[in-house]
């Protein structure tokens, strides 16, 4: 499998393009060149008009921001938990330290079927035996996904017995092309990547076990591109499931916070697990 690296800077370039890049450069040389234009008056004023943000994930849009979203299922319930409960996790994401400010404006609904969400940096997936079965242009579209850095998480939301032979696992995973899964442990970068949570992302249950795709070899940057529970994440950030202010539902909303620093920074704390034998080395040295 081809290795893949969290790098949001190469994500931004990759999105621009070089042609992009150049027309930047001439723009700004062309620019230079052009007499400064007269000082206001008193009585001038400049109205700044804020773009209008696009309706589904958008190049131009998301070249200049940190853009995630969640797949829109047609069925009422679940989506508004998915709008809520997303939007809810990036605010609590920034909030609590995560490195770049996701707004509103830049959480999307999508639909697998006709959007592009190769700008995406994550996608919440909720699914059920309700949830048409993917196609296999939706299924192209959302690994291309994860072979450029996406990761996708997928939630079967308390509606399936947690097992890989489900139907949850089934009718996404089938045909992907991704590396064994295994339960998500403590010294998984994600499990500490803000937050030190305990080998479970928390959702609706707080220890609701949760599976991941095998992480690359030590010292590489290959991330997880899928995480897949049965957790009900959605009900649990938008306060459907739990109490709103609760103990449970703060450590959902860590969780979360935790998923936005590992998208964004891969495995950069993996180094961590690490530090006991570091400090074991270090004690002659420093006595």
């Amino acid at each position: 499998m081809k290795q893949k690296k969290s790098n949001i800077f190469n994500r931004i370039l990759c999105t621009l393009g070089a042609g992009s890049v150049l027309a930047a450069v001439f723009g700004a040389a062309v620019m230079a060149q052009e007499p400064a234009t007269a000082p206001l008056t008193a009585n001038e004023s400049i109205t700044v008009t804020a773009p209008e943000a696009p309706e589904t994930p958008d190049a131009a849009w998301c070249a200049s921001r940190i853009c995630i979203g969640w797949v829109r299922t047609g069925i009422d319930e679940i989506d508004a938990d998915s709008e809520r409960g997303v939007t809810e996790m990036a605010r609590m994401a920034y909030n609590g330290g995560s490195v770049v400010n996701i707004k509103t404006d830049d959480v999307f609904a999508v639909d697998l079927e006709t959007d592009d969400i190769s700008t995406l940096a994550f996608l919440y997936y909720p699914v059920t035996e309700d949830v048409p079965v993917l196609s296999d242009d939706s299924r192209a579209r959302l690994q291309n996904f994860m072979d450029n850095d996406g990761v996708v998480m997928i939630d079967t939301r308390g509606a399936a017995e947690f097992w890989p032979a489900s139907f949850g696992f089934q009718n996404i995973t089938g045909k992907l092309n991704l590396r064994p899964l295994t339960p998500l442990t403590p010294d998984h970068a994600l499990s500490r990547s803000y937050y030190m949570l305990p080998g479970t992302l928390p959702g609706t249950k707080e220890d609701c076990p949760t599976m991941v795709e095998q992480p690359g070899e030590e010292g590489s940057e290959t991330i997880t591109s899928v995480i897949i529970g049965d957790c009900n994440w959605g009900g649990a950030w938008a306060a459907t499931t739990l109490q709103d202010g609760s103990k449970s539902r703060e450590m959902a909303l860590r969780g979360g916070t935790n998923i936005i620093n590992y998208v964004l920074t891969g495995n950069y704390k993996a180094d961590q697990v690490h530090l006991k034998t570091w400090l074991e080395r270090l004690d002659p040295v420093l006595r």
